[in-house]
């Protein structure tokens, strides 16, 4: 029986220590060996803007934060990335202390040292001001904030490929516009481009606080209340005719980015400028933008008014596909 225990635990001892030299294996080969941190980095959703021909912001520089609270040496703020021949690359080498000390991890994008030079000081993440223009004509992408955080970041448990993956989320809320032009429209001709000469939001704040650390607590971006609601001049986007067949409507897309906030009923509105005659639409119910979501408002321009319904106004996750949007909650 002693003989038969024996082989029993000499047998499961084995067998631990085959275990942990597997998972030691595994860290290690995903685990770069010259230590150098290497990055790739990605947007869930590529399309930023209502003019698509901006590209993405994938091709804009960012700013990384690392931070090791045992060893500052190997602690790095605001190391900025550029894209070069397909590859992410820093003017500095980076390194990991080793596979097992975690780190946290702040990114931001586009790369803008002065407002995130105070990102993290006296040992923690800080909240910094953030604000959209209130003329996005020209698609800025400094409106779309993009962000990484992740906390305890082990990086032989979770490099792919041996590089740090930066999967960027949008901060801010997205408003896509889409105008339905009446048949009358086309008379006396089918327009080849969008008689729609300005967009205007009306009703959002454009100022706010980011801090990535309160993602999960609060939420990363807070609407400054003392703000004023201020007018907002949209990007204009795709513009389709109808080829000719004067029964059928042409459709115009605008878009812009706002600060997630909650707006009060019958304050948010959105003015269609045609060449000095103006086509106003307000929702009734108040409406809560969210952090990282697309609203989508379909709306019908024609006999003096823009009109929609409930069933027009959508709201998905931003990093969503285009055709998971569910109808919009109102408060």
């Amino acid at each position: 029986m002693k003989v038969i225990q024996f082989f029993a635990i000499t047998a499961m001892a084995a067998a631990m220590l085959t275990s942990c030299s597997n998972d030691e294996e595994l860290v290690q080969s995903n685990f770069p060996s010259d230590n150098i941190i290497r990055v790739t980095a990605g947007v869930n959703n590529a399309k930023t803007r209502g003019n698509e021909a901006n590209g993405s912001l994938l091709d804009k520089d960012f700013l990384l934060t690392i931070v090791n609270r045992t060893a500052k040496k190997y602690t790095y703020i605001n190391k900025q990335f550029s894209k070069t021949a397909g590859e992410w690359k820093c003017s500095e080498t980076l390194l990991w202390q080793n596979a097992t000390t975690p780190v946290d991890i702040a990114a931001f994008a586009p790369a803008q040292t002065a407002i995130f030079d105070n990102v993290y000081k006296n040992d923690a993440f800080q909240s910094f001001d953030y604000s959209v223009a209130a003329d996005q004509r020209d698609g800025s992408a400094n409106n779309d904030l993009l962000y990484y955080y992740a906390k305890d970041f082990n990086p032989g448990e979770r490099l792919v490929n041996k590089k740090l993956n930066l999967e960027f989320n949008h901060a801010f809320s997205m408003i896509d516009i889409v105008v339905t032009l009446g048949t009358q429209f086309n008379v006396p001709t089918i327009p080849s481009e969008t008689p729609i000469t300005e967009v205007t939001v009306e009703g959002t704040k454009l100022e706010a606080t980011v801090n990535v650390a309160a993602a999960e607590a609060t939420g990363i971006v807070t609407v400054k209340e003392s703000a004023k609601a201020t007018v907002i001049t949209a990007t204009k986007g795709a513009f389709t005719s109808v080829n000719n067949d004067v029964k059928k409507s042409c459709t115009s897309k605008f878009s812009c980015i706002a600060i997630p906030q909650t707006i009060a009923a019958k304050t948010f509105k959105i003015i269609l400028n045609v060449n000095g005659k103006f086509y106003e639409w307000t929702l009734a119910d108040a409406i809560t933008l969210k952090s990282g979501y697309k609203y989508t408002i379909n709306l019908t321009m024609g006999n003096d008014v823009a009109l929609t319904n409930s069933e027009s106004f959508t709201a998905k996750p931003w990093t969503a596909s285009e055709d998971s949007g569910s109808s919009i909650e109102t408060e």
